[in-house]
């Protein structure tokens, strides 16, 4: 009994000691997004969009800029210029202006937010085709309206989620930087008067901007990277002489434009030559014919076939100048590089072997076999 009471006094003196530490939540003002672009002097321009909970709702958002020598003195002299004690636990976005991306690597600022035990590694980074301040400043009648972090989040997830963008978290960064032979890709932010929008990807190199890609051009890159789930939807141009003879009615001779829908893609990367790469890129469709630009009977026999033919020879077509296009830019976000580096035993595969040996020699044979599965077609 004795030995229980002693335990249990010492138990009490020892949490007594132990004080959690409390912030009200309305003395906090949580960072939602950030941004950075270059500045003279190789020093850094932050823009911060700050979240805080206030008594009147015109506090809820704010933005503050302030410039520094790195990422974290930022915080710093922000905090000069608020109220609230500023936090990262929130962070949602990170956006980096396109001369800073272009001019130095921001891997050493993605580390940093990893490093960082309050901030999430499954938070988005992007890349501003202007300045990162562009994206998140709103004029000051329109800065409270709405929290831009919260807002570019939950765009760029929704777009992940529909198959429009390809994942690009802290985490998916650093993992694909520090793998030799497959480079990050980043959703690439407009601004197009006060609205902001995707408008395509970003391909990185060593953690530097090497160039970008359209919307379109996205859907071939992310098909061939990962997959395609079934939820995006492409158009595709078709010459219409294989078509005019299952056109119900009189129809013109202007290309045959197919919106395709539920595309589905399986793509298979294979190395069958060492020595001056060669592989064996396999893709496996399957879609839905959505909409078509000419008045064709899909009751007709054999008219599922053509489309069928005609839709692998294009896009066929379109994998390879894909492929072609992202070589000449010596960027490799497909991952040739890391099936090479599977491929070949006893290989340690080095950045300079492959990026100055070996890919640009490459060579890519596309097999293609598009299936159509049903179709549900407005003229």
């Amino acid at each position: 009994m004795k030995r229980l009471i002693i335990v249990l006094a010492c138990c009490t003196i020892f949490l007594s000691g132990c004080v959690i530490k409390k912030r009200a939540l309305e003395t906090l003002g949580l960072a939602t997004a950030i941004g950075l672009d270059r500045e003279e002097n190789d020093k850094v321009r932050g823009t911060i969009v700050l979240h805080h909970f206030g008594s009147k709702p015109e506090d809820v958002a704010q933005q503050l800029t302030s410039m520094a020598d790195t990422s974290k003195g930022l915080f710093k002299y922000m905090n000069l210029e608020t109220s609230d004690r500023l936090v990262t636990g929130q962070l949602r976005v990170a956006i980096y202006g396109k001369e800073y991306a272009e001019k130095r690597e921001i891997v050493r600022q993605v580390e940093t937010l990893k490093r960082d035990a309050a901030t999430q590694t499954n938070m988005y980074l992007a890349i501003s085709k202007t300045t990162a301040k562009d994206i998140l400043y709103q004029p000051q009648d329109q800065e409270h309206s709405k929290n831009m972090g919260t807002y570019l989040y939950k765009m760029i997830q929704q777009n992940i989620e529909d198959d429009g963008v390809i994942s690009c978290t802290v985490q998916e960064f650093l993992r694909d930087y520090y793998q030799v032979g497959r480079d990050p890709v980043l959703p690439l932010l407009e601004k197009r008067k006060d609205f902001v929008l995707i408008d395509g990807s970003a391909l990185m190199y060593r953690g530097k901007l090497m160039g970008s890609i359209t919307a379109a051009e996205t859907f071939y890159i992310k098909a061939l990277r990962e997959g395609y789930k079934g939820f995006g939807s492409i158009d595709v141009k078709l010459p219409a002489e294989p078509f005019q003879k299952f056109y119900g009615e009189k129809g013109d001779d202007f290309p045959l434009l197919v919106n395709l829908q539920q595309i589905k893609v399986k793509p298979k990367l294979k190395l069958v030559q060492q020595n001056n790469p060669i592989f064996d890129v396999d893709v496996k469709m399957t879609a839905n014919i959505a909409a078509l630009s000419q008045p064709i009977d899909l009751g007709k026999p054999g008219v599922y076939k053509v489309f069928e033919k005609e839709l692998s020879k294009k896009m066929k077509q379109h994998f390879l100048k894909e492929i072609e296009k992202v070589q000449k830019m010596k960027v490799d976000p497909i991952g040739f590089g890391a099936v090479y580096d599977a491929s070949v035993r006893h290989l340690t595969l080095g950045e300079k072997q492959w990026y100055s040996d070996l890919y640009p020699k490459a060579k890519f044979n596309i097999k293609l076999k598009l299936t159509i599965a049903r179709s549900g077609v407005l003229n």
